[in-house]
């Protein structure tokens, strides 16, 4: 990425979280980009990134918030900087729609946490039609 930004924010003491960057619409070297604001993050004290891949996360606009339908390549690119910090958590809200979505979710969990050596969470949720789904997820998760 190259240019001057359109507008500088002094963060300083604040709480800085990149969700704002949205993958979703991505360009050669953005999932590097935000791969550094992590790694940034974390020098200045950041616990870790987290991402929501729930459609019913949206934003004050109505949209999907960033993430939602992220690519987990680029998860797995911006995840990496907590690798090379070897520190940090990712934390994960996801909707886990069905069997095949929770498999495919895990899947690239585990690829992540197993590629950077660093944990990560994601957040138990339970469907009144699918009593069974919490099961499913422990026993997924446990033989990570």
């Amino acid at each position: 990425m190259s240019g001057a930004a359109a507008r500088r924010i002094d963060a300083k003491s604040c709480l800085v979280t990149p969700g704002w960057v949205d993958p979703q619409t991505h360009y050669d070297g953005d999932t590097e980009a935000m791969a550094l604001i992590v790694g940034d993050g974390l020098r200045a004290g950041a616990v870790g990134f987290t991402t929501s891949r729930t459609p019913l996360h949206r934003a004050s606009d109505g949209e999907p918030v960033p993430g939602t339908f992220a690519d987990p390549v680029e998860l797995l690119g911006i995840g990496g900087a907590l690798g090379g910090m070897g520190a940090g958590v990712v934390g994960v809200e996801t909707s886990f729609a069905d069997e095949a979505d929770e498999a495919g979710e895990i899947e690239w969990m585990t690829r992540l946490s197993v590629a950077t050596g660093r944990p990560v969470t994601f957040a138990l949720t339970q469907r009144d039609h699918d009593l069974d789904q919490w099961r499913r997820l422990l026993t997924a998760a446990a033989r990570q």
